[in-house]
């Protein structure tokens, strides 16, 4: 995946080098089936390679909204605060994306409402 979005063998080795870099091609492929231009997807790659640290700092298990902004936090502590506005925005979605893929988000409960009974209950009704 990565010899198809980088042309400079010095970047494909990078990522191929890097850790989780089996792990990182098989979220691009899937990004790649999904219909993601060659410039998205590159960028993507380049943005997981920084986040790697990050995406560490996610033990096992299934995490949810609150798991993903104490790993974001601890990122941003350990970069000394110094973090780009787009990147804490960027880590947050890739992570949430990266954990959808590999079956290990927890969506957020929906709160209580007039709805929330037909919400929870569809899969019955729907016959699922």
């Amino acid at each position: 995946m990565f010899d198809k979005i980088f042309s400079l063998p010095s970047a494909v080795a990078r990522h191929k080098a890097a850790p989780l870099s089996e792990e990182r091609r098989r979220f691009l492929a899937q990004l790649d089936r999904q219909g993601y231009k060659p410039g998205h997807l590159a960028q993507t790659a380049v943005d997981l390679l920084r986040l790697v640290p990050a995406i560490q700092l996610l033990a096992d298990g299934v995490h949810d909204t609150a798991g993903v902004e104490a790993v974001i936090a601890r990122f941003v502590r350990q970069r000394h605060g110094r973090v780009l506005p787009y990147l804490r925005k960027t880590l947050r979605r890739l992570l949430k994306q990266w954990l959808r893929f590999f079956g290990r988000w927890k969506d957020p409960t929906p709160a209580a409402g007039p709805l929330w009974t037909l919400y929870r209950d569809f899969p019955q009704l729907a016959g699922a």
